[in-house]
């Protein structure tokens, strides 16, 4: 009876295992996906401040800052 059980068990924990697997690999390519463009800006930061660019510098801060903050939470 109990080989039974794991006999019906064994494909549902199969499919839950690689279902946590391909979203660990999904949480970790989505970090690299992400990391990759702020890297890129930050490096953008970097240059304005380079060429004493101010107002680029500052527009591309206020820019990173609103794309940044979450939106306010509505109360009902």
């Amino acid at each position: 009876m109990r080989f039974v059980f794991k006999m019906i068990v064994f494909p549902f924990w199969l499919l839950t295992a690689f279902l946590a697997l391909m979203l660990k690999w999904t949480l970790n390519l989505s970090a690299f996906v992400l990391a990759l463009p702020m890297l890129y800006i930050f490096g953008c930061g970097l240059y304005t401040l380079y060429c004493r660019e101010w107002m680029q510098f500052l527009i591309l801060l206020q820019s990173l800052a609103a794309s940044c903050s979450s939106p306010p939470e509505q109360s009902l």
